[in-house]
């Protein structure tokens, strides 16, 4: 858990090294970007989205449409999953998944600490989901959360936290544990020169038996956990 080591000093070895290491991994990944590009895939008909704050958001509505149509496809195989969003900012996609999925439950996974976390992002997540039944907010760290979860089956995550290799793979992995057999797992920045560590780490994951492409539109890459595991 990268987020384990941000207790420990700068200058600690503990935290030094592995701090080195994921740069270099990132500066492989920004190498080799062109390498881990997944071919496109994209599904018709969309469903229609509700008008969002486009201002508090990088989701485009072409993206927020594919997130909808992944998390829909998700509950009618299990009605009774839970939706899982890792990195909520200000709540415009938390808004918007759980408009998507009422009255099935969004548990959005933010600690609001660091960069794009400061206290006043956290008062407009607040704001932006305050009056809905169906969002539950777990203020921890991905991998706390994902050690301490108690909300029983998930059928749908949607990644958008920290873009580098390190904390990508690590999400990927520890979420992807939580996901039900056919569940979806989606990630956001999967296309950009400077997010290269996520493009990589979701390519590998791709590139395994556990999981197959289910959309790869610009910038957003959702798959599909293999039912038969």
């Amino acid at each position: 858990d990268p987020f384990q080591f941000k207790d420990l000093p700068k200058w600690h070895p503990r935290r030094l090294l592995p701090t080195l290491l994921a740069r270099f991994q990132d500066f492989y990944s920004k190498v080799r970007f062109d390498a881990y590009e997944l071919p496109r895939r994209c599904a018709t008909p969309l469903p229609e989205c509700p008008r969002f704050d486009r201002e508090d958001t990088a989701i485009t509505e072409r993206q927020m449409q594919y997130l909808w149509e992944a998390a829909q496809c998700a509950l009618q195989q299990q009605p009774e999953g839970h939706i899982v969003e890792v990195g909520c900012y200000r709540g415009v996609t938390t808004r918007a998944l759980a408009q998507a999925v009422a009255p099935n439950e969004v548990i959005g996974v933010d600690p609001f600490i660091g960069w794009g976390g400061a206290e006043a992002d956290y008062a407009r997540f607040r704001r932006r989901v305050g009056d809905l039944q169906n969002v539950t907010h777990e203020r921890k760290t991905s991998g706390e959360a994902a050690r301490t979860w108690e909300y029983g089956p998930t059928c749908f995550i949607f990644i958008d936290a920290v873009h580098d290799y390190w904390n990508t793979c690590h999400d990927l992995r520890v979420w992807g544990q939580h996901l039900s057999p056919g569940g979806y797992l989606a990630a956001h920045d999967t296309d950009q020169v400077r997010f290269a560590g996520t493009r990589r780490a979701v390519y590998e994951i791709a590139d395994t038996p556990s999981f197959t492409l289910h959309t790869h539109v610009d910038n957003l890459t959702i798959l599909r956990k293999n039912p038969e595991l």
